[in-house]
């Protein structure tokens, strides 16, 4: 883990920043979660499983499921940055 030094002057625009992208990628997600959750419902399957099904070849390229694969992806991103984001000690 690499190790960085502020300013003190300069730490309460870094503390807000951090805090201000956690915050948006948590609202993200959260949006991201809720319309994932519909195309499970829509589809009667799993993100996890509609992602191997899809990728494999076994299902059409239908909007939805282009939609569908681009949410899950993105959504996987985002989680990872808001972890990353997390083990920021300020």
């Amino acid at each position: 883990m690499a190790t960085i030094h502020i300013s003190h002057q300069f730490l309460p625009i870094v503390r807000s920043s951090v805090k201000f992208r956690k915050t948006l990628l948590s609202l993200k997600l959260s949006n991201y979660r809720t319309r994932l959750h519909a195309f499970e419902k829509k589809y009667h399957m799993t993100t996890s499983r509609f992602c191997k099904e899809f990728q494999a070849g076994r299902l059409q390229d239908l909007q939805d499921f282009i939609e569908w694969e681009y949410l899950a992806e993105s959504y996987e991103h985002l989680h990872e940055d808001l972890q990353q984001l997390k083990r920021i000690k300020l």
